[in-house]
């Protein structure tokens, strides 16, 4: 299973190991600027529903929405 991230610049889906499901979600944003060269400032991650999801938090606090 992973975790899929809708890169909106690019129409892409992005998958991600869901072993960073239990990090926060300022450290999946480290691996998306690693992976893909996006830094961290100019990424705005937002749940299934639009809501914006805060960095502080795990990112399995976050439901897929289905």
């Amino acid at each position: 299973m992973d975790i899929q991230v809708f890169f909106v610049n690019r129409g892409d889906m992005l998958l991600f190991d869901l072993s960073h499901a239990m990090q926060s979600v300022k450290a999946l944003k480290r691996v998306i600027e690693k992976n893909l060269g996006i830094p961290v400032s100019n990424q705005v991650l937002l749940m299934s529903g639009g809501g914006v999801v805060d960095s502080d938090q795990r990112v399995c606090t976050y439901t897929s929405g289905k």
